[in-house]
């Protein structure tokens, strides 16, 4: 968890007038940083064990998703590793008096090619789909060179009669 005892607790509804931001959108913020961490990261309420609360570092990492998923270099889930790496792994380390010399390297080293496992994941995906977009637009490209081509039977109706023309034609 993370809190002391002296730390200031926001529900999810203060810390969206905060951060001028639907309510929802910070149960997703923390939702997907558990999902990342695969543990709960959030004190929980005492009278409702589902209801999440905050501290000051949980807003800050907020901020930073918020303000890193808007620039076009970064899409969300890379926003959401940086954030965690940057405000959950530091901090879980330094507050673990269990975790000494190697293991606390191995973990960390763990945590960074997970991380890194993620995002060549989402690299990938993105690859393909533009690679997929690519050949659409080479396909539409080609039916426009086609049909500049093509002489239009609607630009010239004498050239071909109608087939009722055709059929009915008085000899």
């Amino acid at each position: 968890m993370n809190t002391n005892d002296s730390e200031q607790l926001f529900d999810s509804n203060e810390v969206a007038k905060r951060l001028k931001i639907s309510p929802v959108t910070v149960r997703k913020y923390s939702n997907d940083m558990e999902k990342l961490a695969k543990k709960p990261i959030y004190t929980r309420s005492i009278e409702n064990r589902t209801k999440k609360l905050f501290v000051e570092k949980d807003i800050s990492a907020f901020v930073y998703i918020m303000e890193n998923k808007a620039k076009p270099s970064l899409n969300y889930e890379m926003a959401i590793s940086q954030a965690y790496i940057k405000y959950y792994t530091e901090t879980a380390i330094h507050s673990s008096n269990e975790i000494i010399g190697i293991s606390l390297q191995n973990e960390l080293l763990s945590e960074y090619q997970l991380l890194m496992k993620q995002q060549k994941e989402v690299i990938e995906k993105q690859s393909e789909q533009i690679g997929e977009l690519t050949e659409r637009l080479d396909k539409l490209i080609g039916l426009l060179e086609e049909s500049k081509e093509t002489p239009s039977v609607i630009e010239n109706p004498a050239a071909k009669p109608s087939l009722w023309s055709r059929l009915f034609k008085q000899s």
